[in-house]
């Protein structure tokens, strides 16, 4: 009971007993997020007082952080906030970051193969195909053994280059992907690269867990290039190059190798076209684009992977012109039917080459004629190798290189003005069966302009035991207000 006291005239004082009443605690939460010497990262841990918190992330840290003036502020500023935190409360949130003391993937190679384009074989491709892996596993997903109907894929496992130990473990829709793996083998590469879709699974009486996987590997198997050998220094010793055309034109000096030593794995040189006579007014050229694959104390071997230049002439030239002393084209002669018949068709013009010198090249650019139900091509890269004064003084010249293409368009389709698909007609069948079946849309054929390019992604149909399918990159050829046409200039995995 509180008693009054007089102390002086109009002042009093008393006291109270608080003894046995309970005092209030105010809860505060906290959470904490930075950088501490250990622990778990990027989580949210709880603690709920500091020797907890020295168990999950260590203790106190004075490293600093030099600033600009050389006098930083501390690293691990967090252990600070929380002890001194934790001495008035218990209950504490810390989420630690790593900053750049975190995650170093190290360094990461890869090793790329190249391929040439033949027009020869722009064409769309389609596949039947039957299962290209068939195992038997057991019940625990140990693999037992192996059925691989694609060779270089078998060659690679046999190999131990790849292993298909994961193969037991996934279901149908999973897909396993094996990555890039070259293998030389006396000379010769061989590599794949593979995604494996599993299609169908099942059991039998005499197979446990059996999996019928889909989807070709795309395969190489190149002859190296070239290969050279080489000193300390980098001074090229021996080349062996295994194309006689090119091998002619660097025994002639057209061209030199010297640099090849200071390349490494990955990079590319160029070989330069360049021209060999090979008796009269005939001609020989090529050109290379390389790049090396594998390199060591041995011989180092350049890969012929993307040799896209190569160009011949073991013919009369490929163009004879006349002009007046004015530099005024007066007769043309094309010894090459397809580019002559597109000159007669007004497809191009010659009307510059008179200004060309010995040496000097130009190209014609690629066009088409309409033979029937089918379209002729032609582009053409060439170089003057010979000028002079006939008897009638006129200057004549000669020049080489052409590439001819004859293709049955891939598409043709016809739309209204404003961009709508009437009808589309494919040259080839299966894919012909994947439209119909609604696999995939040609809706955005209409907008689509000449030289532009798109693509028919992968799919597929099942007739009861076997899976077709086909996937198909094209470009636009030809448009107009009759039919546009498509060419199957590229096609992807089968």
């Amino acid at each position: 009971m509180a008693e009054k006291v007089f102390v002086s005239p109009g002042v009093y004082t008393s006291e109270k007993d608080l003894t046995f009443v309970t005092r209030q605690v105010g809860v505060t939460t906290l959470g904490l997020v930075g950088e501490t010497t250990k622990g778990p990262a990027f989580q949210p841990i709880f603690v709920s007082n500091y020797g907890e918190f020295q168990s999950f992330f260590g203790g106190l840290n004075n490293t600093l952080v030099n600033g600009p003036d050389g006098n930083g502020s501390p690293l691990y500023e967090l252990p600070y906030i929380a002890k001194s935190y934790l001495s008035q409360s218990n209950q504490l949130f810390v989420t630690r970051i790593l900053g750049f003391s975190g995650y170093d993937a190290g360094k990461a190679w890869g090793i790329t193969l190249d391929a040439a384009l033949d027009n020869s074989t722009v064409t769309a491709t389609t596949s039947s195909y039957n299962p290209s892996i068939v195992y038997t596993a057991t019940s625990s997903n140990v693999l037992v053994s192996t059925v691989i109907n694609d060779p270089v894929l078998s060659y690679l496992v046999n190999n131990g280059s790849v292993s298909l130990a994961p193969l037991p473990t996934l279901t149908v829709g999973q897909i396993l992907s094996l990555s890039v793996s070259t293998k030389k083998d006396n000379g010769l590469f061989t590599g794949a690269n593979s995604q494996l879709l599993v299609t169908q699974a099942g059991t039998s009486p005499n197979v446990l867990d059996p999996t019928t996987t889909g989807s070709t590997s795309s395969n190489v198997s190149i002859v190296p290039f070239a290969s050279f050998t080489a000193d300390p220094s980098n001074n090229l010793l021996n080349v062996v190059i295994n194309d006689s055309l090119v091998t002619s034109l660097y025994g002639n000096g057209n061209f030199s190798l010297s640099t090849l030593p200071t390349l490494t794995i990955g990079q590319s040189g160029v070989i330069p076209n360049s021209f060999i006579n090979v008796g009269g007014t005939s001609y020989s050229g090529a050109g290379a684009v390389y790049t090396v694959i594998s390199g060591g104390t041995t011989p180092i071997t350049l890969s012929s992977a993307t040799v896209s230049l190569i160009s011949t002439a073991n013919t009369n030239p490929f163009i004879i012109y006349t002009s007046t002393t004015g530099g005024v084209l007066s007769a043309v002669q094309i010894n090459e039917p397809n580019t002559n018949a597109a000159y007669n068709n007004s497809n191009f013009s010659l009307s510059g080459i008179t200004t060309l010198a010995v040496g000097s090249t130009g190209s014609i650019a690629r066009n088409y004629l309409n033979v029937g139900a089918s379209f002729t091509g032609n582009e053409s890269n060439y170089i003057v190798i010979a000028t002079g004064l006939t008897q009638s003084g006129v200057n004549t010249s000669t020049i080489a290189s052409t590439t001819n293409d004859s293709f049955v368009p891939f598409i043709n389709y016809t739309a209204t003005t404003g961009n709508t698909l009437i009808t589309a007609t494919i040259a080839d069948a299966l894919v012909t069966t994947l439209y119909n079946n609604g696999n995939f849309s040609l809706s955005g054929l209409p907008a689509t302009a000449t030289g532009s390019s798109s693509s028919i992604a992968q799919s597929f149909v099942y007739n009861g035991s076997i899976f077709t399918g086909a996937s198909a990159s094209y470009t636009v050829s030809q448009t107009g207000v009759t039919p546009y046409y498509f060419n199957a200039s590229s096609t992807g995995v089968s």
